[in-house]
């Protein structure tokens, strides 16, 4: 984030909390390099600033989530100077893609992709039916919305039809799942266990094989076994995952996943 746009967003912040302190940018920044972090009233405060239907589809599908039992940031939509943003207090704990940075032994990552999978199996529990309109980001749109900011739209529409194409299910699958859960957007707590996830934008209606097959290319790209996570996956809910449909997935997004990264960082050159 360039230093005129951080001073922007400072800026607005501190027009509704004139006694914020601290305000910086995350040591570990996403694609978008949207956010900021502050003190406000003695807690540490996210804000994310974002597309005004993504904002307040975010702040919707974090108390959905909350509803269901599964751990994320209570987010609400801010809108002040004509811009809309998020607002969430930050989940105490620090990211996996931290901790495995620090030297977390392989069996605590495991054992944290394991409270992972309990929590993706309470997602499969939430209904397309029950989820209202302003909720209903498909993970296509998102994709589209993602790219845009941290690429360009040009490499957006094609992103979009690639997305698509893996996205294409049985109804019966299809429901609101976090799609992009990574190292980086899972939060663990000093002793090592699931506290959260965050990164809400990925929150979309998608196909249960399209949100594993994301998850899994990360897992494998960090040399673990899909084979593994599937089983652990039927351990908790009985159900089997098509093996080639998801190894597909994991190939075409690892490749995708990282030409989009390459592009972004020539694009803040």
């Amino acid at each position: 984030m360039d230093n005129k746009l951080f001073c922007i967003r400072k800026n607005i912040i501190k027009s509704i909390y004139p006694n914020i302190t601290n305000v910086q940018t995350p040591v570990i920044s996403g694609a978008q390099d949207n956010i900021l972090i502050a003190n406000l009233d003695g807690a540490d405060t996210v804000f994310k600033f974002s597309d005004v239907n993504l904002s307040k589809k975010n702040a919707a599908v974090s108390k959905l989530y909350a509803e269901y039992g599964i751990p994320v940031p209570a987010i609400s939509a801010k809108y002040a100077d004509g811009i809309y943003f998020e607002q969430y207090t930050k989940i105490a704990g620090k990211t996996l893609f931290e901790a495995i940075n620090d030297g977390m032994p392989i069996n605590q990552i495991k054992q944290v992709y394991h409270e992972i999978l309990i929590n993706f199996e309470k997602m499969s529990h939430i209904s397309p039916t029950c989820i209202s309109t302003h909720l209903k980001s498909k993970v296509h749109e998102i994709a589209r919305i993602n790219v845009s900011n941290a690429n360009d739209k040009v490499l957006a529409k094609i992103c979009i039809l690639i997305v698509y194409m893996l996205n294409i299910g049985k109804k019966s699958s299809i429901g609101l799942y976090h799609s992009d859960i990574t190292p980086k957007n899972v939060i663990i707590s000093e002793d090592g266990h699931l506290q959260g996830f965050i990164d809400a934008d990925n929150i979309c209606i998608c196909t249960k094989n399209h949100a594993f097959g994301m998850m899994a290319a990360k897992y494998e790209e960090m040399g673990f076994d899909i084979n593994d996570l599937m089983t652990d996956y039927y351990k908790i809910s009985s159900e089997r995952l098509p093996v080639n449909n998801i190894t597909s997935r994991v190939k075409v997004a690892n490749i995708g996943k990282k030409l989009l990264w390459k592009h972004s960082q020539n694009k803040r050159k």
